[in-house]
């Protein structure tokens, strides 16, 4: 095992403790998937000496897990700057509580978080207690936001799911489980899957059944927003807030006829999804037909339900569109990548000339940086120049048939998919004059024209 000298920094004070009483509650996950109920029962007074789940136990050695490989200390040693988002190996007593939070400072702008057994697949289960007869290896989990107050996040499920899992990640990524994430419990008064946890500290959130997922959220703040309803956003928990009397939200409703003009395609199918993820159907998606008289193939659906789209051959494929809301702009050109009417005849467009520009707006946030990921003149990344704190500029390569903006977390100082936090979905490069990509969400914008 390598030794890594001064790689880190944690101070422990007062690692042996006297007694103790270490209160509060948390909800558990099993390391094989399957549920466990929360531990809603509070901690008792301690009111005899010889109750062992009363002592907090004496850490008697522990191991810091950090980039670059592990390091093996001994209790109340200084090891210099630990890295973020990093488990310190605790051996504890059977039995036992495990040190309160306020056992163990630090000297580098890192918080305690909280206590977790990993197994061999890398999952956390979290834990307060030792059991008699468990392993003693536990971990306490450190990183860069302090921990806030947990509290109770609900979410209205579809109609027919027999589990849900919520997954949730910190600011710089680190997630509190591996995913689907930690299996949620179900209020059955309320018909609420539930959770609780600390909202300020995992400030993202995905709700997951194992196949079907939420979009990227928010997590909430406060409970007048702490029921998520599938489809269609925060509400308060009580039912008789939620829409639709706390129901099913509406199915696909009105379709219109969505035209693809593509003829050098033997064969089209078009992939469509929700705002919440929820595809149509498996890729490559619903076969198209075709009308022999215009040549155009076609399909009908609710461009509003499914409101994103994605045309194919099973082998070529579109960037991820916008469906078109109304028959004005109802057919897509492969080859121009606009929506025109479908009895029009378009115009070719013209390419947009000159530096392009960018606008974070959101993206532009815990100190992120932006690059461009490009193709079609050779996969590449391109970097960007800044001109104010919420524009740059930036030249595609000639010949770039698609690129897409990515947002940079700050600790990696080159572009990297490993430091990716968010992303656009593929883009072409613009035309007719539209020079600059404005941000309107985490991943996605719109273009416009920048005049300087």
């Amino acid at each position: 095992m390598k030794k890594l000298s001064k790689l880190f920094m944690l101070v422990f004070l007062g690692l042996t403790l006297g007694l103790g009483s270490c209160g509060g509650s948390s909800s558990e996950s099993l390391p094989d998937g399957s549920e466990s109920q929360p531990n809603t029962s509070e901690s008792q007074p301690n009111t005899s000496e010889s109750d062992p789940s009363q002592v907090e136990t004496s850490v008697t050695s522990y191991l810091v897990l950090g980039e670059g490989g592990l390091y093996n200390g001994e209790p109340g040693e200084t090891i210099s700057n630990l890295y973020l988002e990093n488990t310190v190996r605790f051996e504890a007593e059977p039995g036992t509580k495990l040190p309160d939070s306020t056992a163990i400072t630090h000297s580098n702008g890192l918080y305690f978080h909280r206590w977790v057994r990993i197994d061999g697949h890398g999952h956390e289960t979290r834990v307060n207690v030792v059991p008699e007869s468990d392993n003693n290896v536990y971990y306490a989990v450190f990183g860069t936001e302090q921990a806030g107050v947990e509290m109770r996040v609900y979410l209205k499920a579809p109609e027919g799911w027999t589990k849900a899992n919520i997954y949730i990640w910190t600011k710089t990524g680190s997630a509190m489980q591996a995913w689907p994430g930690v299996a949620m419990s179900k209020d059955t008064t309320l018909g609420l899957w539930y959770y609780d946890y600390d909202t300020t500290l995992y400030p993202n959130v995905i709700f997951n059944n194992g196949s079907e997922q939420s979009e990227d959220l928010t997590s909430p703040k406060s409970d007048s927003a702490d029921c998520y309803v599938w489809s269609n956003g925060w509400y308060n928990e009580d039912t008789t807030e939620l829409p639709y009397g706390g129901g099913e939200p509406p199915k696909p409703g009105e379709t219109m006829r969505v035209y693809l003009n593509a003829p050098t395609w033997t064969d089209a199918y078009i992939y469509m999804w929700t705002n919440t993820q929820v595809a149509h159907t498996q890729w490559p998606g619903t076969s198209m037909s075709k009308d022999t008289g215009t040549g155009l193939w076609y399909y009908d659906y609710d461009t509003t339900y499914y409101p994103n789209v994605i045309f194919n051959n099973g082998n070529a494929q579109t960037a991820d569109l916008k469906s078109p809301t109304s028959d004005t702009a109802d057919c897509y050109h492969l080859e121009y990548r606009i929506w025109y009417n479908d009895t029009d005849v378009p115009e070719e467009p013209e390419p947009t000339d000159g530096t392009l520009y960018f606008v974070p707006e959101l993206w532009n946030s815990d100190g992120a940086w932006f690059a461009i990921w490009c193709w079609g003149a050779g996969d590449q990344w391109v970097d960007l120049t800044k001109i104010n704190d919420n524009l740059y500029s930036y030249d595609l390569p000639v010949g770039t048939t698609g690129f897409l903006f990515v947002r940079l977390d700050p600790k990696y100082n080159a572009p990297s998919w490993d430091g990716k936090w968010n992303q656009t979905g593929d883009l072409t490069p613009p035309t007719n004059g539209n020079n600059c990509y404005t941000m309107t969400s985490m991943d996605a914008g719109v273009w416009s024209v920048y005049n300087g």
